[in-house]
């Protein structure tokens, strides 16, 4: 086998959902065995087709700092007509479990995630 690269973008964690973006790519909504809540989301004109961001840092300015944040659980729709989507993820810091909603959001390649 020639031309080819071995990596792990994609790690196996604890729990993920996929759904497509607006563009037809895929989202990859995930919380990892380090229990950060992850978007791992196909870039085809990265060099590996994937790039991979921290949501959990996202939510982190909503607690005092220094607080250690720990997904636990999370759940993707998705709008088959316009392919917005809604996340909803469940966080414990400072032993307290916190629900954060986000709807209607649409991912296409202007948008901020």
């Amino acid at each position: 086998m020639s031309n080819y690269m071995q990596g792990e973008i994609i790690a196996p964690d604890k729990e993920f959902v996929s759904i497509q973006s607006e563009n037809g790519n895929s989202l990859l909504f995930s919380i990892g065995t380090d229990g950060v809540f992850y978007l791992t989301e196909e870039t085809p004109n990265s060099g590996t087709g994937w790039q991979r961001s921290n949501l959990s840092n996202g939510l982190s300015r909503y607690f005092k700092e220094g607080s250690s944040i720990v997904a636990k659980t999370f759940a993707v729709d998705q709008n088959t007509i316009d392919s917005s989507f809604s996340v909803v993820v469940a966080v414990s810091a400072a032993n307290e479990d916190h629900l954060f909603i986000a709807s209607a959001h649409a991912r296409n390649d202007d948008s901020n995630i």
